[in-house]
């Protein structure tokens, strides 16, 4: 049997590896010079994680990526603690396998380095596909073409294969807009962030912050919604993801003292920022 993978994401990477693993001929088609990936943190529980390892990857894994020792979960306008999930040794032993936090391009570097030569072909935009009694054969904006048992398409979000299998789709706005951050360890170590993954919820917006790369970056995660749809209501939502950071620097001074935040900063009950942190 012959696999055939459209895209070589995460998603490509981690299937095209899988079906290697038990003994599944697999060809790999990115449409870009080469496999990369961007965005700022990942979160791996421990089912993915005991995929990785069974996969080889499990050294890796703890190379890159930062085991957390809990999620920390806290009210955005008043950093009350509202819930503590234990994890490290103890979640490991409840689980099967530890929850790490990860840079998006490490973990894809992880799966795509683990991937044999000639798996992969760069350069290669699917344009379309048919099927027969005897398989599938896809086409290739370069002339290419490539015949298999099975495709899988992980093409993303404008999706080639999904277009041809499923029609055209209106992509609908969900009115969540989120902000991705990663900052280095020396403008973040004086906050004392434990390498837990830390979360704040309130009124239509929330925070996620963690390691990532080994503690080298701290990955910031705000998002909040936009409604009504205008960008007067995503440049307030902004304002509302300035407030994430300073949420961080209130926390974290509030558990070392009684520190309030810098001058000029200030959160308002919905979670608003008047200032520019970062």
């Amino acid at each position: 049997m012959k696999v055939i993978i459209v895209g070589g994401g995460i998603g490509g990477a981690a299937a095209a590896l899988a079906l290697l693993h038990e003994g599944i001929g697999v060809e790999l088609y990115e449409r870009t010079g080469e496999i990369s990936e961007i965005g700022a943190g990942l979160q791996i529980a421990a089912n993915a994680s005991r995929v990785l390892r069974r996969l080889g990857l499990g050294q890796e894994l703890e190379r890159v990526g930062v085991p957390a020792r809990r999620v920390s979960m806290c009210d955005l306008r008043t950093d009350r603690e509202l819930h503590v999930t234990p994890l490290g040794e103890a979640g490991a032993a409840r689980y099967g396998d530890g929850f790490y936090q990860v840079h998006r391009p490490d973990l894809l570097e992880m799966l795509a380095g683990a991937l044999p030569r000639g798996i992969v072909h760069l350069n290669e935009r699917a344009t379309g596909f048919r099927q027969d009694e005897a398989g599938v054969t896809v086409e290739f904006e370069s002339g290419h073409i490539a015949r298999g048992d099975v495709l899988v398409g992980a093409d993303g979000i404008h999706s080639t294969v999904r277009r041809q299998l499923l029609g055209e789709q209106e992509l609908e706005f969900a009115r969540l807009v989120a902000w991705r951050a990663l900052i280095p360890v020396a403008r973040a170590a004086s906050l004392g962030l434990e390498p837990d993954c830390h979360v704040w919820w309130g009124p239509d917006r929330s925070a996620v912050v963690y390691w990532v790369r080994a503690m080298e970056l701290l990955a910031n995660l705000p998002e909040g919604i936009a409604r009504p749809q205008s960008r007067r209501a995503l440049r307030r939502v902004g304002a509302g993801a300035k407030a994430q950071w300073c949420c961080v620097e209130r926390a974290q001074h509030r558990r070392r003292s009684a520190r309030r935040l810098p001058a000029g900063g200030s959160l308002s009950r919905r979670g608003r920022c008047c200032s520019s942190v970062v």
